[in-house]
């Protein structure tokens, strides 16, 4: 019995070490993507460049991104402008900017050794709780996710690509635009 014990565990060690790969990502290249994908977005808007490990596999690049903030790189605003007042403004706005970080990234930057890159969405959410005594909060929230395998980075003319054309490389990870309560406040 005991011999049979230190085989299977012999067996699994092996199986847990065979196909991993250690992937390094420098703070240069960290820094190179977050560089690239702030340029085609406002100064004030926060931009974060993670890395996500999975077992046995490359690991994935994530760029988040508040993207709503002002209309364009020069623009002071610290507030969200724009006429995106339906769910469908709403989710163009968002694929735009989206398209635009990925051609950036792949433009301006060195894409590491990775599996696929991906571009999280974010914006405030106030977050109703029914019940509750403060009532509600205002949350950073993922609200739209996309991610483009590298092997298909690697295949376009990033310089010639246009943003519709972006569009329809991506897979869509996450959507909760449909589900948000639009409110328009106007100061």
């Amino acid at each position: 019995m005991a011999k049979s014990y230190r085989t299977y565990v012999i067996i699994v060690a092996i199986l847990l070490t065979v196909g991993c790969t250690s992937v390094q990502i420098t703070r240069e290249q960290v820094e190179g993507i977050r560089n690239a994908a702030a340029k085609v977005l406002p100064p004030e808007a926060k931009v974060e460049v993670t890395t996500k490990s999975r077992f046995l596999a490359k690991p994935e690049l994530v760029i988040s991104a508040h993207l709503l903030e002002g209309h364009s790189p020069d623009e002071k605003s610290p507030y969200v402008q724009g006429d995106y007042g339906t769910h469908e403004k709403l989710t163009r706005l968002v694929r735009y900017r989206c398209a635009k970080i990925f051609k950036s990234v792949a433009t301006e930057s060195q894409i590491p050794d990775v599996s696929k890159i991906i571009i999280q969405a974010r914006h405030g959410v106030r977050q109703t709780y029914i019940g509750a005594l403060s009532g509600s909060t205002d949350v950073a929230t993922t609200i739209y996710q996309i991610s483009i395998s590298v092997a298909d980075i690697k295949k376009q003319n990033w310089l010639f690509i246009g943003e519709e054309e972006i569009m329809k490389l991506w897979k869509v990870d996450e959507n909760i635009i449909p589900s948000l309560q639009l409110q328009i406040v106007t100061f």
